[in-house]
């Protein structure tokens, strides 16, 4: 389960070509969510659709994997590109905002060491964000990640984020766990604020092709919050999934609560 999720169920007509194989060399993912809420007292929407593709430079075999964790099983190195749109609204501050983003990124795996090395870079119609992260496997099932984000508003000073996460995933034998931890320090230098966050996610698969999952969020200082969530997915074939999930925004602000909606589609061939 992701905590940015995605849209559209991928008919299983497209299959029938990919059944006969036991790998994949790419995905096809789109994605649509919508949430609404109250901020400060005032009413809030928000809906988002995007693709997301990746391309692996090795072809990545399904194993003896969950269906979702066999690229990271794989260790598999991939160039991906992505694009939403996006939308918000605050009728009754008469405010309507709408933003179009297209990024690129690759994710590569040192064969020999699996030292791993990522970075993406993405252009907004009012800001440009890079993110990049530096990861070592520590076993086949387990990696820990350093990571770097920073965004620059057009209008505003830039925000930059600096994490550390720890992914493992427990060896298949007909069910398992997938969890993640991570822990990140957030500076606004428009507003000078400082935040430090904590999460956990984690997916229990109850069979390769399905799992249901959780989220929570904790986040402390200038902008105190707690987000939760759940969400489940299932893969018709190996190669054609969906997934379900909402997550509600908590912040400690009076008058402010969000929920979000999502549902993606996903295709591999």
């Amino acid at each position: 389960m992701k905590k940015i999720i995605p849209a559209l169920l991928i008919t299983s007509t497209l299959s029938g070509a990919v059944l006969a194989n036991n790998s994949y060399h790419g995905t096809a993912m789109l994605a649509y969510a919508t949430s609404d809420g109250e901020i400060s007292g005032v009413e809030v929407e928000a809906e988002v659709t995007g693709f997301v593709g990746t391309f692996y430079l090795d072809p990545v075999s399904y194993g003896n994997h969950p269906y979702a964790e066999a690229a990271f099983l794989e260790k598999a190195s991939s160039l991906n590109f992505g694009h939403t749109n996006s939308k918000f609204e605050a009728k009754s501050l008469g405010i309507s905002n709408t933003n179009g983003e297209t990024g690129i990124g690759f994710h590569l795996v040192q064969p020999e060491s699996y030292f791993v090395f990522a970075a993406g870079y993405s252009k907004g119609d009012d800001s440009d964000s890079l993110n990049i992260r530096l990861g070592q496997y520590l076993t086949d099932y387990s990696m820990i990640m350093l990571g770097y984000d920073l965004t620059e508003p057009d209008d505003a000073e830039e925000i930059s984020q600096f994490s550390i996460a720890y992914k493992h995933v427990a060896p298949f034998n007909g069910t398992t766990w997938a969890w993640e931890v991570e822990i990140y320090r957030e500076d606004d230098d428009e507003f000078g604020d400082k935040d430090t966050g904590v999460s956990l996610e984690a997916d229990y698969f109850l069979s390769r092709a399905t799992s249901i999952g959780f989220f929570i969020e904790t986040v402390s200082g200038d902008n105190d919050s707690k987000s939760y969530g759940f969400g489940g997915e299932h893969f018709f074939q190996p190669n054609v999934g969906i997934f379900l999930g909402f997550i509600r925004f908590d912040p400690d602000a009076q008058d402010s609560e969000t929920d979000a909606f999502a549902i993606s589609g996903e295709f591999r061939f």
